[in-house]
């Protein structure tokens, strides 16, 4: 059966949108004599980026290519500082040739420094911009709540409110909080806790930082009026990215705690604290211990806990934080409980 007319246009339809093809794309040809083709999106570092039908976006190591050809003017930097605009190729012996307004430049494949497209940054520029958003301080904040309460067989009552403000670029972080929790059942108080602390860190060397920071407070469950903890040291960054943290710190400090019954305690002390967070698709868990030991008496020391899980709200800045947090205190004073454990679920909204 013989083609029809029909079937004749098509095909010359597809041989010219292919041939069109052909004639628009970019070509690299590697040193074993493959033939890439696609669009060059750049040349940095060493590498070429082009974008293929086939395989999408490739990485290619520059040194493994012996010519280039592009249909299309960009902008081409060379080794020894020269910055041409031009369309690139290459000849039989593969000398790269830039043809400019001005006429003609010939070098060498290895000799590109960079090629980036009209309206784009070059290298250089983007770097100075990447150096500038890591100086650039971001600021983050988060107010939470918590009320929930029963009335009837069981009167109960449970509040609570924080606030936490982060301000973080490449090397400095510093954090400023502040936390209200009561607890009540059937008249019986089981936490009237407040406090409000200030943390900076500031990273020296690759992801080692030092620290220092300052706590203030009180508890009335414990007959607490107020205490304060300061400390300064080191710490590591083991992991620090956009999905995972994790850091380890420890130093120096001191404790100073005054109850109602007139007994002040005021000690040097030690302290470690281990942090990490880990994003999931769904939301993300954290976990933060706290250990701060007496020096004058080793046996006296506290443990400070605290695991949550937090699931946003779709479309909003609101999510819903659930979690537990424990205290423990080896050596309490009077006759408070050596540990504590509070449940929380709170509506937490944050913006940047």
């Amino acid at each position: 059966m013989y083609p029809t007319f029909a079937h004749l246009i098509r095909l010359l339809v597809i041989y010219a949108v292919f041939f069109a093809t052909l004639l628009r794309a970019d070509t690299l040809i590697t040193e074993d004599g493959s033939h890439i083709m696609g669009k060059v999106l750049s040349i940095e570092d060493g590498s070429i980026t082009i974008e293929t039908n086939f395989a999408g976006v490739l990485n290619i190591p520059q040194d493994q290519i012996e010519s280039i050809d592009m249909n299309h003017p960009t902008f081409v930097e060379f080794s020894g500082g020269n910055t041409l605009y031009g369309v690139v190729s290459s000849d039989d012996s593969g000398t790269i040739v830039l043809e400019t307004e001005g006429g003609a430049f010939h070098s060498e494949v290895q000799k590109i420094q960079a090629i980036w497209h009209q309206g784009e940054d070059s290298p250089i520029v983007k770097k100075h911009k990447a150096e500038l958003a890591a100086k650039e301080l971001k600021a983050k904040y988060e107010i939470n709540a918590e009320v929930a309460g029963t009335s009837g067989n069981t009167d109960s009552l449970r509040a609570g409110l924080g606030f936490k403000a982060e301000f973080e670029n490449e090397r400095n972080k510093l954090r400023l909080y502040a936390n209200y929790n009561y607890d009540e059942t059937e008249d019986d108080v089981s936490a009237d806790d407040a406090k409000a602390g200030i943390r900076f860190e500031r990273t020296f060397y690759n992801d080692f930082f030092w620290y220092a920071h300052n706590e203030i407070g009180r508890d009335n469950t414990e007959d607490l009026d107020f205490f304060n903890i300061s400390g300064a040291g080191m710490g590591h960054h083991f992991i620090r990215n956009e999905k995972q943290n994790l850091s380890l710190s420890a130093g120096p400090a001191y404790r100073y705690e005054s109850y109602g019954d007139g007994t002040d305690i005021s000690v040097p002390a030690g302290e470690m604290s281990l942090e990490h967070d880990y994003k999931f698709s769904f939301g993300k868990v954290y976990n933060d211990l706290r250990f701060l030991i007496s020096l004058d008496d080793v046996s006296d020391y506290r443990l400070r806990q605290e695991f949550g899980i937090e699931f946003p709200i779709e479309n909003s800045d609101m999510k819903i934080r659930a979690g537990i947090g424990n205290n423990y205190h080896s050596q309490p004073v009077k006759d408070n409980e050596r540990l504590s454990t509070h449940y929380f679920t709170r509506l937490v909204w944050s913006w940047e």
